[in-house]
Order: structure tokens, then C-alpha cells, then sequence
């Protein structure tokens, strides 16, 4: 920073911008847009992933049907 920038700043009572502020300034809100909607694509993708294998997983309980198990009361003695 340069001296008059520096004394604008003090007279302005204000703190110099940090790079990461000027960074996203620069970038505007077309960035932001850009970075969160690839952000939702990306945990639809890894949703659909894990629904795809739970429902993959189902599969052979489905096309099988289960036998009825019956609960068969002890013998008294």
C-alpha cells in the first residue's frame, strides 16, 4: 500500500481492505452463484449415488419373496 492510501485510510478511521475482501469483490456475485449451484449439483449427485445402490441393495430382497416364519411356542414339560 501506498502512503496516501495508507492516510486516507487513518483519516478516514477505516481499516485497509484484506486481500480476501478485494478477491471477493472482484469476483461478484456470478462467482458466487456459480460455486453454489455446482455445490448443490454435486451433493444431488452423491444423494442419487447412495439411493441408487440402496435401492440396488433391495433388489434381491424383492424379486425373492420371504418365506413366513412362525414363532413356534416352547413345549411344557
Amino acid at each position: 500500500m501506498d502512503s496516501e492510501t495508507i492516510e486516507n485510510n487513518e483519516a478516514a478511521g477505516t481499516r485497509p481492505k484484506s486481500k480476501m475482501r478485494l478477491w471477493l469483490e472482484r469476483m461478484g456475485i456470478g462467482a458466487f452463484l456459480f460455486f453454489f449451484i455446482k455445490g448443490l449439483v454435486w451433493l444431488a449427485i452423491i444423494f442419487g449415488g447412495f439411493k441408487f445402490l440402496q435401492k440396488d441393495g433391495d433388489a434381491e430382497s424383492k424379486t425373492a419373496p420371504k418365506e413366513k416364519t412362525e414363532i413356534q411356542e416352547p413345549v411344557p414339560e
